[in-house]
């Protein structure tokens, strides 16, 4: 189920069933403030972003779970690394 959808040029809000293709889970955060923070700061770098919020029932439960192009996996940890933002993600691609 969706509940959110936010277009810009370089992030969207995702359901389960439609990530798109070449785009892969990179990591989730505890909460969508975190999730705003990291992937305002990945776009403003130039990173293409899906982003998938928890429904707001199962919030408690869930995590928003970010998804960068393939390609551009390497690029984004550097980006995350080098801004100290790896402390409000809960696991990243390493």
């Amino acid at each position: 189920m969706m509940k959110h959808i936010f277009n810009s040029e370089h992030s969207v809000n995702i359901s389960d069933t439609e990530v798109s293709a070449g785009f892969i889970h990179f990591l989730s955060t505890p909460t969508i403030f975190a999730m705003d923070l990291v992937r305002k700061n990945l776009q403003m770098n130039g990173i293409e972003t899906q982003v998938k919020y928890p429904d707001e029932i199962d919030a408690v439960h869930e995590h928003a779970l970010l998804y960068v192009k393939m390609e551009q996996q390497e690029q984004a940890l550097s980006i995350l690394t080098s801004l100290d933002l790896l402390d409000f993600t809960i696991h990243h691609v390493k």
